[in-house]
């Protein structure tokens, strides 16, 4: 680690202006750990975790509990490379420095549950600082979005890996309690220490993930004149930063799981003028398999109008995780859990769901369809995860499809559920089918 980037803003200058001095001890306070006269030997603490805040909705109620006959070790989804020795950049809350934060990115391919988060930091050897983790949705460009995170959790658990610049180079180890659900796509991972008013926290950089797929780091401090997430390389700083995230990745399951509808309905929507009236489906999920399945989710792949003009405005699942409120979330893409995790869903039982869709207006359509794929973690999963461990087994399954056909007033019956392709079941004279199907049947 070196501090020659600093040397040189005064290479070119005898007598550097004000301006010039005062950038520089902006950068030095942001880029660079402060060198004190000595530095401690590596040692572990072992405190008690926090989660202050976590995301999600209860769309279901369990009937069954039971205990899982086996569990799955969770495994690396994301490593995004260790300490590389090169230098640190400020992420610290109420220290010196008022507020700063530094955040990397990763990526998850399929929908996956976390469970630990560690990170590399700077940190004060006198004080046992707490470790905190934001997690922020991608912004749909680059960087994280500006406002709140998804989640926060604190932690106290850290082990020192090593010293420098008179500071420990602590690895915290966040542990999501309860674990925290995310659909498949980009995040972003910020953490820092909160001090008590004094002390430094410096985020350690790593050669990032490999294969890499990831974006460069962002930078935000209204102190050090970024009030809003910038690219490192604005500050400048390295582009990476060392991070793991451990959990496990959902399998489609669909191939193992019946889905029985008990109840349909049609109520007013409460979201007029853009939507009139409001779907609802109730049905029990059956674990037909022979392994326990672990946070099972349904994830929405085709929800519009089957055929005629598309209203003005997207059909949306108002069960789904992502729906706040009218005109929000809950289209293609958005996923439904079916209990809070964590939950296991043993062979033979069952759960009831309820989904709730939004239908447009102006006109009711005649039909619409209503398409979802059911994921979960084959092998169950437990709040209290053990250490290390194989990674899953993967399967390759077909696709359970929902059809959701729709009728006017007009002399038919209000709208129904038929399940596709069907296998007839009878429920107080209507016939209803359940069957897992090809991926191609979403295509039409």
């Amino acid at each position: 680690m070196t501090a020659q980037p600093v040397y040189r803003l005064y290479a070119r200058h005898r007598w550097p202006s004000l301006a010039a001095v005062l950038v520089t001890l902006l950068y030095v306070a942001a880029f660079h750990p402060p060198v004190l006269a000595q530095d401690r030997k590596p040692a572990g603490t072992s405190l008690r975790m926090t989660v202050s805040e976590t995301p999600g909705r209860n769309n279901g109620q369990q009937t069954t509990d039971l205990p899982p006959t086996t569990l799955s070790s969770p495994v690396v989804l994301w490593d995004n490379g260790p300490f590389n020795n090169v230098i640190g950049l400020a992420s610290e809350e109420n220290t010196l420095v008022p507020s700063a934060r530094t955040a990397d990115d990763f990526v998850l391919t399929s929908s996956a549950t976390i469970h630990t988060i560690t990170f590399d930091i700077y940190a004060d050897t006198p004080v046992t600082q707490p470790g905190v983790v934001d997690i922020y949705a991608h912004s749909g460009g680059i960087g994280p979005v500006n406002a709140l995170p998804l989640a926060t959790y604190t932690s106290t658990t850290f082990t020192v890996v090593g010293s420098g610049f008179g500071l420990d180079i602590r690895r915290y180890t966040v542990t999501l309690s309860p674990p925290l659900n995310l659909a498949a796509g980009r995040y972003w991972v910020s953490g820092y220490v909160i001090g008590t008013g004094s002390g430094r926290g410096f985020l350690c950089t790593s050669n990032g993930a490999s294969p890499s797929t990831e974006q460069e780091g962002h930078f935000r401090s209204a102190f050090f004149g970024y009030p809003n997430w910038v690219p490192t390389s604005t500050v400048p700083a390295p582009p990476h930063y060392a991070f793991t995230v451990t959990g496990f990745f959902k399998t489609n399951v669909n191939a193992n799981v019946n889905l029985v509808t008990t109840l349909t309905g049609l109520l007013g929507s409460a979201c007029g003028p853009n939507y009139l009236n409001q779907f609802n489906i109730n049905a029990n999920l059956v674990n037909t398999g022979a392994a326990v399945l672990g946070n099972p989710e349904f994830q929405v792949v085709e929800l519009q109008q089957a055929n005629g003009t598309p209203p003005p405005n997207p059909y949306r699942l108002k069960t789904a995780d992502d729906y706040v409120a009218c005109n929000t979330g809950g289209v293609v893409g958005s996923t439904q859990q079916v209990s809070p995790a964590p939950f296991n869903l043993n062979p033979g039982a069952a759960v009831p769901v309820a989904f709730q869709i939004d239908l447009p207006g102006p006109i009711q359509p005649r039909r619409f369809r209503f398409f979802v794929d059911v994921f979960a973690v084959v092998g169950g999963v437990s709040e209290h995860v053990p250490a290390g461990g194989k990674g899953l087994k993967r399967e390759r399954l077909g696709q359970l499809a929902i059809e959701v056909t729709g009728f006017d007033r007009s002399g038919e019956p209000q709208l129904a559920t038929r399940f596709v392709p069907e296998r007839k079941l009878t429920w107080q004279g209507i016939g209803v089918g359940v069957q897992g199907v090809k991926g191609a049947l979403v295509r039409r």
